[in-house]
């Protein structure tokens, strides 16, 4: 190598070293004496869209906690504290560019606050505020619906309080609305539980509360809550049509972050809902007109597509290969000819080797020589699938799919879940009677000639 090349590769290193280190921070917590407060740990996470960094350990030094971590675009930051068996949370501000990286905290009985500048008291003041509300939501008694209602107003009215009382950046005041209206949102929603009332006969709307939800939520800094796109997918209109979701959001959202946010979670539910059965061309015909006219991800489309194989008729899913116990590699023609009773389960769910009795029950006692059972495990490794295998004396067919690719295929929402193939291949039954209905089944697999 030359001297050239040397010398490029060198400061090719350290341009490479220096730029990971840009995007690092290190930030400070000065507490109080950790002695008063029982033993405190700390952890720190940038808050920026999309994934979400993993929060890192702070090292304790004294009464101080410090650590590198990634840079927030935002500035913001989540402090989570554990203290005492109870982890709090709270959001701090360190803008991009600022000198001084070090918060002073106070450790109370609801968490950390920070107790200078603007910004970060004006944070801690409405996560004391929340999490005071929410307290005050799961114990109310005999308030009424206009009582719950005031309740989740506070969230709203409470930031309106704080922001008049702290003069605050523009980031902070935009986080601390969205924050009031993520946080009525999740009290909303908590409501069915808290009241024993179903989520329909609930007599409040959520836009009463929160107001119209765009002109908060159409911001890039919403994509930091994560109940945001449900949100806004809850004040889609109940009946409505995808395409008229889909219209209603292009309409009201303009943030290119918050739209594909939402249209990937209403496309998401729309593909996992979706009756195969009865409704495939007129679906396919609607999501293929929408990805084009709002160039959706093309993913959820080939999904859908594939996901045809829930149609009764249909062939099994080509190029699925499985193992069984020897390692042995096995594929669904092997069994042609016969009509395939499959139980798809794992060793971690109960309910699929509670009906593991009953399957071995029908096995023994079907006289039908045109049917043949197998029974596919989506465990993720063969040890604890062969370990419940020789607890529940599993004998037969018994094969091991480690990457779901046949339950994926079918759109498989939960097991234990059956399904039948016919001698040739094609889907005879999707989502076919449990070993446990008893003649249900059994009169069933008799019937198949």
């Amino acid at each position: 190598m030359t001297k050239r090349k040397r010398l490029f590769t060198t400061l090719l290193m350290a341009t490479t070293i220096l730029a990971a280190m840009a995007q690092q921070k290190k930030i400070t917590l000065k507490t109080d004496s950790p002695q008063d407060n029982g033993e405190v740990m700390m952890y720190i996470q940038p808050l920026n869209a999309g994934a979400q960094d993993d929060a890192q350990k702070m090292v304790q030094t004294g009464t101080a906690f410090s650590a590198d971590t990634e840079t927030s675009s935002y500035g913001l930051y989540r402090v989570i504290c554990i203290r005492n068996q109870t982890q709090t949370f709270l959001p701090i501000y360190i803008p991009k560019g600022e000198n001084d990286n070090s918060i002073k905290l106070e450790i109370t009985a609801k968490g950390p606050i920070a107790v200078e500048g603007n910004d970060n008291k004006a944070l801690s003041a409405y996560a004391t505020k929340v999490f005071d509300a929410d307290q005050t939501l799961w114990t109310a008694q005999n308030v009424g619906w206009q009582g719950y209602a005031d309740m989740l107003g506070g969230y709203m009215t409470a930031a309106d309080s704080i922001l008049s009382l702290y003069a605050c950046s523009s980031t902070v005041s935009q986080y601390i609305r969205l924050w009031a209206c993520t946080s009525a949102y999740n009290a909303f929603s908590s409501l069915p539980n808290i009241t024993k009332t179903k989520a329909f006969d609930i007599p409040l709307r959520l836009e009463d509360i929160i107001g119209e939800p765009s002109k908060t939520l159409d911001t890039p800094l919403a994509s930091l809550f994560p109940t945001t796109s449900q949100l806004i997918s809850s004040t889609m209109p109940r009946q409505a049509t995808l395409t008229q979701k889909m219209e209603t959001l292009f309409d009201n959202y303009k943030c290119e972050e918050i739209r594909n946010t939402v249209a990937n979670n209403m496309l998401q539910n729309f593909i996992t809902k979706f009756n195969y059965q009865r409704d495939y061309e007129s679906g396919l015909a609607e999501l293929t007109a929408l990805t084009e006219q709002y160039s959706l991800d093309g993913k959820y489309l080939k999904t859908f597509v594939s996901n045809r194989a829930t149609i009764a008729g249909t062939p099994f899913p080509e190029g699925l290969t499985f193992v069984d116990k020897d390692g042995k590699q096995h594929s669904i023609s092997e069994l042609k000819g016969k009509y395939v009773y499959i139980d798809l389960w794992a060793s971690w769910c109960v309910p699929c080797c509670k009906e593991v009795p009953h399957l071995q029950k029908l096995e023994a006692e079907l006289a039908n020589e045109n049917v043949a059972f197998l029974s596919i495990s989506i465990d993720k490794t063969a040890e604890p699938w062969l370990k419940k295998m020789n607890e529940l004396q599993m004998h037969g067919n018994q094969w091991l799919d480690t990457g779901s690719k046949l339950a994926n295929a079918l759109n498989v929402r939960g097991i234990p879940f059956f399904v039948i193939y016919d001698k040739e291949g094609k889907l005879y039954k999707y989502n076919a009677p449990r070993p446990s209905s008893g003649e249900q089944l059994k009169s069933l697999l008799d019937s198949l000639k």
